[in-house]
């Protein structure tokens, strides 16, 4: 089940990591939302994202924000052009209802990119009767912008070890 769940999310997160790939030209401050005709852009949004994973200081060089259905995702991605080595991390909070106070997100997860060929993501998911395992809090939302705070605690499938992602912080902005 743990490896179905991994495979799921890698399929779903990888666009994110090439939407914020340095390598194409632009400026990398897109609007971080459909375009209206059903195709996600994922480019940049302004704003910043930072936590602490495990002790180790987390500051993501793209975040983007989608806002839609009354939900919000957030994601920030680290070192995209390789300055800090090969190494890649991503955090990113799915499902998070899209209202100010403290929430639960749906699926949290932190994915470390070794290569395209070694990805892992270490999740954190919701479960009906268990006592959440990530906290949300939203101080400002609207349709463009959200501004809040986030920890969770993941389990990685690769060595089963738990990360803590603490001191979370966002401000994003399309």
């Amino acid at each position: 089940m743990n490896r179905i769940l991994t495979l799921l999310l890698v399929f779903v997160f990888i666009p994110t990591f090439a939407a914020c790939d340095s390598g194409e030209p632009g400026n990398g401050n897109g609007n971080g939302n459909g375009n209206g005709n059903g195709t996600e852009n994922t480019e940049c949004a302004n704003g910043s994202m930072s936590a602490t994973i495990d002790g180790s200081p987390f500051s993501a060089a793209c975040v983007i924000l989608d806002i839609s259905e009354g939900f919000m995702t957030i994601s920030g991605v680290e070192n995209i052009g390789g300055s800090s080595g090969s190494d890649q991390e991503m955090i990113t909070i799915v499902l998070v209802p899209a209202k100010t106070g403290t929430q639960t997100a749906g699926i949290a997860t932190y994915t470390i990119v070794d290569d395209p060929s070694n990805i892992v993501v270490c999740t954190a998911i919701s479960i009906p009767g268990i006592p959440p395992s990530t906290s949300v809090t939203i101080d400002a939302i609207d349709d463009t912008s959200a501004r809040g705070t986030f920890s969770f605690t993941v389990l990685c499938p690769d060595d089963g070890r738990e990360k803590e992602i603490m001191n979370g912080q966002f401000d994003i902005s399309n």
